[in-house]
């Protein structure tokens, strides 16, 4: 029984293999599909994975905002709005590069085709900014709860009822 195959058997094999990839891959629909249609694809799944990444990851911060006010952490909550407003650029940069994208297409004669790319841009521009701005109100939030951890106690004092002096003093 032969157990070692010679270079030539393994290129016989090889060979066959390759063939019927070849023949697999040519037989498949996505072959037909144009590039226009896989750049609408991809828009499409990327913007999904903004709306569902975006939606997870705020409900995350606002675990972590309850879980930090009641540690009362102020060192950790400012950690977390210098992370949040990290997310507001990121998204703002998103929209803007978007904002090319679709004037490009638009303004160019040659990808005139591609309308319903710039549709597709249009929708991602339009989620980046409604999460710039989710972002934007949760920084805000924060910065908020900061301010009143980090605030000097105020004890209450008797009203100051303009030029009459304090009790007990006679003038």
């Amino acid at each position: 029984m032969k157990t070692n195959f010679s270079i030539y058997e393994f290129g016989y094999v090889f060979a066959i293999l390759h063939k019927q990839i070849e023949c697999f891959i040519q037989s498949l629909p996505l072959r037909r599909i144009s590039m226009q249609t896989t750049f609408q694809i991809v828009i499409i799944a990327l913007t999904f994975m903004l709306v569902i990444n975006g939606l997870y990851k705020s409900i995350d911060d606002r675990i972590r905002l309850r879980e930090l006010c009641e540690d009362e952490e102020i060192g950790n909550l400012q950690e977390l709005i210098k992370n949040t407003r990290g997310w507001i650029s990121r998204h703002l940069l998103c929209a803007f590069f978007g904002v090319i994208l679709v004037t490009a297409i638009k303004l160019t004669p040659s990808l005139e085709e591609f309308d319903l790319l710039a549709a597709l841009f249009a929708a991602h521009i339009v989620f980046s900014l409604l999460f710039a701005f989710a972002e934007s109100l949760f920084a805000q939030r924060i910065s908020n709860a900061v301010d009143v951890r980090t605030a000097p106690a105020r004890t209450p004092s008797a009203p100051s009822g303009g030029n009459f002096p304090p009790e007990g003093e006679n003038a």
